[in-house]
């Protein structure tokens, strides 16, 4: 896989030989997404209306129950006079029967903002969503060069912006966690999106598998480690492919370079052997509210295990996200059973609830001893 890599100059040629390599490893979704030749019964306008001075149109297909998982694909179209018609395309998957206020977890897929991993990478998010019990929408995104990173970062937006604005129709409970996150150039387009957020505490938790943090050469110049499976010039490819020069150090499109940079809470995965972990440190380090950090990295002694810690350690960002998803979902659950508790007022009969809170009855008649003449 190596050698092909690094021998490749034409990018048509890129995709054409990593498909097929991908497709044995983790299988081709079955997950369609909804397009023009289907019939009208099935793909249905849901939403028109005006994000960000962009003019949204969704469309959306509900597909065949799988494993006892329900499934819809999402096609978006964002349009405004003057700029670039932005697509993106989506997948919601939940177990059935899941409750409303169950964590949602935004994924933005990986590829390197050049390479469409979507169908890949589908059956992973699945996986994510059954054990984790969690609903999981992920998002395919524009690629360059056919768009500039500055619409993939947009097209990114637009679609966050949408699902905030439309949670209703993904039965997501008002109450249930958010989390946002993404592996490679996915993770990315997360950063991208939460640094932008002016109220960081709507986003409960952000996942990053192996960030993508930059695509200067002082930023490449990191990459050292030993991964078999991803090198330095495949990112020098990606670069070459999806920026110029003048924007490479964009803080506004990498926030990593920003002097102060607030995240929600974050959680960073990395593999020992993998050529991003110097990225993912340096976004660690950037981080200022860094007690808000935790970084996990994959470390073995053990040679034959090497493909489990380097960049495409699907496995481990696999069992790892499954185990956030679900210590953000307990914390919610507390934090629901404590604010179901009930509260009292003066008013109320203190013989009623002295079997509820005997504590604050107490307190509550010295408050009504006081207060009478």
């Amino acid at each position: 896989m190596v050698d092909k890599f690094n021998g490749l100059r034409d990018l048509q040629s890129l995709r054409s030989i990593v498909a097929p390599i991908w497709e044995a490893d983790f299988g081709n979704a079955k997950w369609p997404y909804p397009s023009e030749s289907q019939s009208s019964n099935d793909v249905q306008t849901i939403y028109e209306g005006i994000i960000d001075s962009y003019d949204c149109t969704v469309t959306t297909q509900t597909l065949p129950h799988e494993k006892n998982h329900q499934r819809q694909a999402f096609s978006f179209s964002f349009t405004k006079p003057g700029a670039i018609s932005l697509k993106t395309q989506g997948h919601l998957s939940a177990n059935e029967n899941l409750p409303s206020n169950a964590p949602f977890f935004l994924y933005f897929t990986s590829g390197g903002f050049i390479l469409d991993c979507s169908k890949h990478e589908a059956k992973l998010m699945e996986k994510i969503s059954s054990d984790s019990n969690s609903r999981v929408f992920s998002i395919k995104y524009p690629l360059a060069p056919e768009h500039s990173i500055e619409d993939i970062m947009i097209a990114a937006k637009l679609t966050y912006l949408w699902i905030k604005e439309n949670a209703a129709l993904l039965n997501k409970d008002e109450g249930s966690p958010f989390i946002m996150g993404g592996f490679s150039a996915g993770a990315g387009l997360a950063i991208n999106l939460a640094a932008q957020e002016t109220n960081n505490k709507y986003i409960d938790k952000l996942m990053l598998a192996s960030p993508f943090t930059g695509l200067s050469e002082e930023h490449l110049e990191m990459c050292s480690n030993d991964d078999t499976g991803l090198t330095k010039k495949d990112l020098e490819n990606c670069a070459r492919h999806c920026i110029g020069l003048t924007s490479a150090k964009d803080p506004q499109l990498f926030p990593a370079y920003r002097e102060n940079l607030v995240l929600p809470p974050t959680v960073l995965l990395a593999g020992e052997r993998d050529l991003l972990r110097p990225f993912t440190e340096f976004l660690r380090d950037k981080i200022s509210n860094e007690n808000d950090v935790t970084y996990k990295t994959v470390m073995s002694t053990d040679p034959s295990k090497v493909a489990e810690h380097t960049h495409f350690a699907w496995g481990y960002a696999n069992t790892a996200m499954v185990e956030m998803i679900s210590e953000v979902s307990a914390k919610n659950t507390l934090h629901q059973m404590q604010r179901r508790k009930p509260t009292l007022t003066p008013a109320q009969d203190v013989h009623k609830v002295a079997s509820v809170e005997p504590t604050i009855t107490s307190a509550t008649t010295q408050n009504k001893r006081k207060a009478e003449p």
